[in-house]
């Protein structure tokens, strides 16, 4: 752990350390800039992973699509998000699949040919589940890390918000 500022971070290994202004080593940082108002749904959907395995509703690098996530992204979209973009769920499971450590099952081998989709029954009948790279996860389920991910996520992306 290093001091930051008073505060004791978490060290965290291979491409999942934050970059300067709190950016983290992916196309995660890349795709969002709050000064141009970029879609917050990647962030959020984080967020709301990091929140249901400090909760213990997910247990393993394994994200299905359940209502539970659904609703904790809707939550956390009603409480952060404040530009005009629209809330949806879809879009940052899907498209997390750019990201180096969101990798999609798809039901069937067409299925992983889709170039989008738009819809959460769509979303349903073609893709399994995400997984989360197997070493963010277990950073991700240690309480002092999560705590701090979640930290730099706001921080970074919501500087305006308060979570709690």
């Amino acid at each position: 752990m290093k001091n930051r500022g008073g505060q004791f971070e978490p060290e965290l290994g291979g491409h999942f350390q934050p970059k300067s202004g709190g950016h983290f080593k992916s196309e995660l940082g890349g795709q969002f800039d709050r000064n141009l108002q970029k879609a917050p749904h990647k962030p959020i959907l984080l967020l709301s992973v990091l929140q249901l395995i400090r909760k213990g509703e997910i247990l393993s690098n394994r994200i299905d699509i359940t209502p539970e996530l659904v609703l904790a992204f809707k939550s956390n979209w009603q409480t952060l998000v404040t530009t005009n973009h629209t809330c949806n769920f879809v879009l940052p499971f899907f498209y997390s699949k750019s990201e180096p450590f969101w990798k999609l099952t798809f039901l069937s081998k067409g299925a992983a040919s889709l170039k989008s989709i738009s819809t959460l029954n769509s979303l349903k009948d073609n893709v399994a589940f995400a997984a989360i790279d197997p070493e963010l996860f277990v950073l991700m389920t240690d309480e002092v890390t999560n705590a701090f991910l979640e930290q730099v996520l706001v921080e970074t992306y919501f500087p305006n918000a308060t979570l709690h």
